[in-house]
């Protein structure tokens, strides 16, 4: 097992990780072998695998790994570094590996500018560092997001931002696509790039307009919209339009439902009916071809013994989750 304490490296630099091993065994341990990995994307382990040789009982052995701390590593991020160490024996022993990054930590605070549909803008980012060390050389690229924004000059520098100090970067210039809709929020991707030449990414939402009542709700995660019939300035909204099934329209359906979560038996099923789809229905990614119909005015999509007849919050445990609940109550 480890014996050494927690390693101290510094962002931008290269060090030797010194990894003690200790036999607590009664026997000896022959063909003692170590590899260091991690995860992250801002260390190069230069060497990571070395041989201990035999560590004898109650015996240490140490070698050291030289590894690259990139200069995008943050203040106190955790590497997740680990060591796997096996023996002649197929013993295989895997450790945690302690590391404390001293660096800058450089956080988005927030953006100016005006971001409306289908306008041509300046923005600037306010960017803090609550690192242990200033940020030196650090330059900032940000990306056009799919075919809604077109950043037309995204690059800004940063020659120094000492620890505890934020920087106002302007003179981002973008283009806002008309079709945005009102209120939408796009994670666009932000590169920094430290004086090494290493990158790291991370996400600014920039809100674009501002919602009205006559605008559709979303996106969610997924990229859906929600439109209704009063958002009339889109050609997705929808048209209202009754459709009485009682004049013979639609197939009737054997189902019953005594309210109030009633049911002969144990089960809410009597309430529900599965059927086939004359088609393949697409929802968030997911292909159904049945749906299950339920009396409290609900349907799913695929086959589910969940019969939930009272209106939770969605998504929630009350229900099915691919749902839609378009007069979700207990009837």
């Amino acid at each position: 097992a480890i014996s050494s304490g927690t390693i101290y490296a510094d962002a931008g630099e290269s060090s030797n990780f010194e990894i003690s091993l200790h036999n607590y065994g009664n026997t000896t341990a022959n063909g003692i072998m170590a590899e260091l990995s991690s995860p992250s994307a801002h260390i190069t382990i230069d060497n990571s695998i070395l041989s201990y040789g035999p560590i004898m009982s109650g015996a240490s052995a140490s070698n050291s790994f030289p590894v690259t701390i990139h200069g995008t590593a943050f203040d106190m991020e955790d590497l997740e570094c680990k060591l796997t160490i096996t023996d002649d024996n197929d013993n295989i022993w895997v450790n945690y590996v302690p590391v404390n990054i001293s660096g800058p930590h450089l956080i988005i605070s927030d953006y100016f500018g005006e971001t409306l549909p289908g306008t041509t803008t300046g923005i600037a980012i306010d960017l803090m560092n609550e690192g242990s060390k200033a940020a030196s050389n650090f330059t900032l690229e940000l990306l056009s997001y799919e075919n809604l924004v077109t950043v037309n000059m995204p690059w800004a520098e940063i020659d120094n931002l000492s620890v505890g100090s934020t920087i106002l970067l302007d003179g981002l210039d973008m283009s806002f696509s008309s079709t945005i809709i009102n209120g939408s929020v796009l994670p666009m991707e932000l590169i920094l790039t430290s004086s090494d030449g290493f990158t790291r990414n991370q996400i600014i939402n920039v809100t674009v307009g501002e919602a009205r009542e006559t605008d559709p709700l979303g996106p969610d995660p997924y990229g859906y919209y929600i439109y209704d019939s009063g958002d009339t300035e889109y050609e997705f909204a929808p048209v209202y339009d009754w459709i009485e099934i009682a004049e013979g329209l639609g197939e009737q359906l054997n189902i019953t439902d005594s309210g109030n979560g009633n049911c002969s038996g144990s089960s809410y099923s009597c309430s529900s009916t599965v059927l086939d789809l004359p088609f393949i229905f697409t929802f968030y990614g997911e292909d159904y071809d049945q749906i299950v119909v339920n009396t409290n005015g609900w349907i799913s999509f695929g086959h589910f013994e969940m019969y939930s007849f009272r209106n939770y919050p969605l998504p929630g445990a009350g229900g099915p989750s691919p749902m839609v609940a378009a007069f979700w109550d207990d009837l």
